[in-house]
């Protein structure tokens, strides 16, 4: 098992899941005349199209762009003049929010009629991977924090890389991993975190189409569903815990629970812990998704709550005042 779309109860292995996107892959340059260094936009809800999407792009040596469809059509006009992709994929039920582009657009929906699943069926398998570096661009990820115009951060097969071997490394991945990815995915941690990881180790990704913190509980104690790595920010595990079946939950397979993005309280790490869970926190930011700090190992995280993680491999990391001097252990 490769890839489980909670939506619509689809499910692929990896050779469905390889088929799909390699046939993607050729609709896309046979149809559209893609290839190395062109940018592919999507404007699309979750779903496991969108990784689809993403190994079709890389298939092609094209560069996966995914944009925020919460955004109004206006920011998004302003992205896609920025990003100049030559193609937009674009869910049927969003396509207001790109009325009056010139950019080609791939229309997808919920069901086999539409134009991205007529794409997949006609078209062969026959893609030959183009010759790529680490250092050849496969994503831009546009982000903005809080305030100003949304940039696009660079993402490199050498970015992809590091975060996988750090996922791996701290999170115990292998083939008998399963993950629930609910965050959107034009973000870095559903993708290059919670999702691209266990496809590289053998794993299943489950996609849910968006947050729902009561499905999320029942999805995580399901021992069917066998979930053992979990990955959210402090308002996904509050609103969980603050449902009513939170004090008769379980958690039978997890073996990780990820949580970062925000400052977490003491209060909310020794809830979780009550009920056997430990959340082991990380910090990240998109401009520098693979040179950041991974999560700890669930021992180190409960010998040392609070922690933040350790910086990723091959990374150095100092603490400096603005002037550049170094602080001292106890400086604030």
């Amino acid at each position: 098992l490769a890839l489980v779309d909670m939506a619509s109860g689809r499910s692929f292995s990896y050779e469905q899941f390889n088929d799909r996107a390699t046939r993607l892959a050729t609709g896309l340059r046979d149809r559209f005349k893609l290839g190395k260094g062109d940018r592919v936009a999507t404007v699309t809800q979750n779903s496991s199209d969108m990784f689809e999407v993403l190994f079709a792009c890389w298939k092609l040596g094209a560069i996966f762009t995914p944009l925020n469809w919460r955004l109004h059509s206006r920011e998004l006009a302003q992205l896609l003049e920025h990003a100049s992709p030559s193609l937009i994929i674009c869910d049927a039920s969003l396509s207001a929010l790109i009325d009056g582009t010139s950019i080609a657009v791939l229309s997808r929906g919920s069901d086999g009629d539409s134009a991205y699943e007529e794409l997949i069926a006609g078209s062969a398998a026959d893609v030959v991977m183009p010759d790529l570096t680490y250092d050849d661009v496969h994503s831009i990820l546009y982000t903005s924090g809080t305030t100003g115009k949304p940039k696009g951060a660079i993402y490199t097969h050498r970015i992809a890389m590091n975060t996988v071997v750090s996922s791996a490394t701290h999170g115990g991945l292998d083939r008998n991993s399963r993950t629930l990815v609910f965050a959107p995915l034009f973000h870095a941690a559903p993708l290059y975190a919670g999702g691209v990881p266990l496809f590289h180790f053998g794993g299943a990704v489950y996609v849910m189409p968006g947050w729902d913190a009561a499905a999320c509980l029942r999805y995580i104690g399901d021992p069917d569903m066998a979930i053992t790595h979990f990955n959210g920010v402090p308002t996904n595990f509050i609103m969980m815990q603050e449902l009513p079946e939170f004090e008769s939950a379980s958690f039978p397979t997890v073996r990780m629970f990820g949580i970062g993005s925000a400052p977490i309280s003491l209060d909310l790490l020794q809830r979780w812990q009550a009920k056997g869970a430990l959340l082991t926190q990380s910090y990240g930011m998109t401009e520098a998704f693979s040179v950041t700090l991974t999560s700890l190992d669930p021992i180190e995280a409960k010998a040392q709550v609070g922690t933040a993680g350790r910086p990723m491999l091959h990374v150095q990391l100092r603490v400096a005042f603005a002037d550049g001097s170094e602080k001292s252990t106890g400086e604030v």
